[in-house]
């Protein structure tokens, strides 16, 4: 089969990866992708650019484009095209910082769209357990919830696949 071919054959998904500031959503883009980090193409000398873009390639037949919104809301009314083609979003929270992670949550809900959520787990440690996060954040059932280390390439990329496998499901 030429390389052609397995390009027409493959599918696409679109995850928008999400989160507060400092949870380590850039950190997790960049640990996961296959590809090279991209130069800043916007925002000015010193500030993060709004956005930043990622790809996590499955076998030859799904591609998984990582979309991660900055946390400072400068863009949140870019919200609507930015998630209009994604299968749903990834809200990543610190571990160490749970509280802080409800401001994206309900963002994603207020919008409607399937989600799950990743704990950064920093330095191989969780102050509480999964299903004690999962009973405060008061998740459904439905809603996966995972935790990785994302500067970790591996956790980084299973945790996304984790997440990746319940939007799926949820559609």
């Amino acid at each position: 089969m030429t390389s052609t071919a397995v390009c027409r054959s493959q599918q696409t998904a679109t995850v928008t990866v999400m989160g507060p500031s400092g949870a380590g959503v850039r950190t997790m883009i960049e640990s996961a992708s296959d590809i090279d980090r991209l130069p800043s193409v916007a925002g000015s000398p010193g500030r993060r650019p709004p956005f930043q873009v990622g790809r996590l390639d499955i076998g030859e037949q799904l591609v998984v484009r990582l979309l991660a919104l900055s946390p400072d809301g400068l863009h949140r009314s870019l919200w609507p095209a930015l998630t209009a083609d994604a299968l749903g979003v990834a809200v990543v929270v610190d571990g160490r910082q749970i509280g802080a992670g409800f401001g994206s949550l309900d963002h994603v809900e207020r919008a409607g769209l399937p989600y799950g959520v990743i704990v950064n787990r920093f330095d191989d440690h969780l102050d509480h357990t999964l299903a004690e996060i999962r009973s405060a954040m008061d998740l459904p059932d439905r809603v996966v919830l995972v935790d990785g280390d994302g500067r970790d390439r591996v956790q980084a990329q299973m945790a996304l696949l984790t997440v990746l496998d319940g939007l799926f499901a949820w559609s």
